[in-house]
Formats: structure tokens, sequence, C-alpha cells
């Protein structure tokens, strides 16, 4: 029973690790998005601040 859990805690740590790296590749590409091309989300409102030197 031990051994069997250990393995569960295992995989669902291994699981949780790709979550993770999934959504901090989505949150990298809607940033790339934002900054490069200008796109927003519907219903988002965009803002843009010009400082004048």
């Amino acid at each position: 029973m031990k051994e069997k859990t250990k393995e569960k805690k295992e995989r669902n740590d291994a699981l949780y690790v790709e979550v993770l790296d999934l959504r901090k590749g989505q949150e990298a590409i809607e940033e790339r998005a934002r900054d490069e091309l200008g796109m927003i989300k519907e219903n988002e409102t965009f803002f843009q601040v010009i400082e004048e030197k």
C-alpha cells in the first residue's frame, strides 16, 4: 500500500511540474503577442502610456 501511494505521489508531482511548464509557456506566448504584435484579449481594455522626455 505504501509503495503504491509513493508511486502515485511521484506521478502526481511530475504531472504538476508539467502543468506549471505548460502554463508558463502559454503566459510567455501571450506576453510576446501583446508586446510585439499589440494584441489584446476579447473584452480587455488597452491603455498606452507615452512618456515625453
